[in-house]
């Protein structure tokens, strides 16, 4: 999960149960600076909750593809920005 989460720009959930290894590898992710975004659910699904949890501990919430398409691009351009400033040092 830490591997999958460093390697990551993001972490997308979309389904997790409160005790799962998503929300292991979305809190990993955070703790790593990667962007989390979480897909909501039905309150009546328990694959959901882990999600809601994750939107309430400050996750993207994503609705749509292109809310995370736009999340990633911000990040891939601070780090191309950082990247060609510690090129040029």
């Amino acid at each position: 999960n830490r591997i999958i989460a460093g390697l990551a720009l993001g972490t997308l959930v979309v389904e997790a149960a409160m005790r799962s290894g998503a929300l292991i590898t979305a809190r990993l992710a955070a703790e790593a600076g990667r962007e989390v975004f979480a897909l909501p659910g039905s309150l009546h699904n328990p694959l959901a909750r882990g999600c809601h949890h994750l939107i309430r501990q400050g996750a993207t919430l994503a609705q749509e593809p292109a809310q995370v398409i736009d999340g990633l691009r911000l990040l891939s351009g601070e780090l191309a920005s950082a990247l060609r400033q510690r090129l040029a040092a």
